[in-house]
C-alpha cells in the first residue's frame, strides 16, 4: 500500500491527507499464519517535517486466524493506529548518519526542501523515531509504503492464543475431532495414544511401518511372545 507524496516532497511543513485501499499477502505471526481475506483500508496524514515524511493514521480491515484451541480458521475485524517516519534509503545505510546531511545540518535529502528559517528545535527526526518502536522506512521515490507499518501494529494487536469464540470447546484429544460441531463418541477413560500422540508417532515411523506387528507380538505384562 503506497501513499503519492509527490504534492509535498519538496516542500518543508507541507501536508497532504491520504485513503487508501489494498489487499495485503498473508504474512506469519506467532507461528501461525495470518490472512488479509480482505481490502484494508488506511486513512491519515503525512508531513514533510524536514527531516523526512512523517505519517500517521488509522488502518481497519479483516484477518483470518487460526484458533488455537480448536485449529479451525475464523475472522475478526481489527481497527489500529499507527505512524511511520519515511527518509532515504541511504540515510537508512548508515544509521549512525541518521538525520544529518553533508553540511551538517538534519534531514532525509532529496524530498526534505530547505529547512525553515526560525525553524522550532522540536520538528520531529529520524533521531526521534529511533529512539522509539516507531518504523523508520525508505522512501520510494515520491511514494511510501505504508504496509509494514501497518502489518507491524495489526500483529501487535492480535492475542497470543486466538480463540474463534471464548467458549470454544477445542478439540477431542483422542479422535480428533472439534468439539464445537458436536460430541464424539470416545470416553474420557479411554486408553490409548491420543490424536496428537498419534499423528506424531506415524510421523516418525519409517515408510510403510504402522506399528501393527508391536501390538500383535506383545503379550501380557508388555513382552514380545517368542515363536
Amino acid at each position: 500500500m503506497k501513499i503519492d507524496l509527490s504534492e509535498i516532497i519538496d516542500e518543508v511543513g507541507a501536508s497532504t491527507a491520504f485513503d487508501e485501499r489494498s489487499r495485503f499477502d498473508p504474512v506469519v505471526a506467532g507461528g501461525s499464519e495470518v490472512r488479509f481475506p480482505e481490502a484494508v483500508r488506511a486513512r491519515g496524514v503525512a508531513t514533510n517535517t524536514g527531516n523526512g515524511i512523517y505519517v500517521e493514521g488509522n488502518a481497519t480491515g479483516v484477518v483470518e486466524l487460526e484458533c488455537s484451541r480448536c485449529l479451525a480458521r475464523f475472522t475478526q475485524r481489527f481497527d489500529v493506529g499507527f505512524e511511520a517516519l519515511f527518509v532515504d534509503a541511504t540515510v537508512l545505510e548508515k544509521p549512525q548518519d541518521v538525520g544529518k546531511k553533508e553540511d551538517g545540518r538534519t534531514g532525509s535529502g532529496r524530498g526534505t526542501g530547505p529547512r525553515y528559517e526560525n525553524e522550532q528545535e522540536d520538528v520531529f527526526s529520524p533521531e526521534d523515531a529511533l529512539e522509539t518502536d516507531m518504523g523508520v522506512y525508505p522512501l520510494e521515490g515520491d511514494r511510501a509504503d505504508i504496509s509494514r507499518a501497518i502489518i507491524a501494529e495489526v500483529t501487535l494487536s492480535l492475542p497470543m492464543k486466538p480463540l474463534c469464540r471464548p467458549d470454544c470447546k477445542g478439540i477431542c484429544p483422542v479422535c480428533g475431532k472439534n468439539l464445537n460441531e458436536g460430541d464424539c463418541s470416545c470416553r474420557p477413560e479411554e486408553e490409548g495414544p491420543s490424536f496428537f500422540g498419534q499423528k506424531l508417532l506415524e510421523a516418525l515411523r519409517p515408510d510403510g511401518e504402522t506399528g501393527d506387528d508391536d501390538h500383535k507380538n506383545t503379550g501380557k505384562g508388555g513382552k514380545k511372545e517368542s515363536s
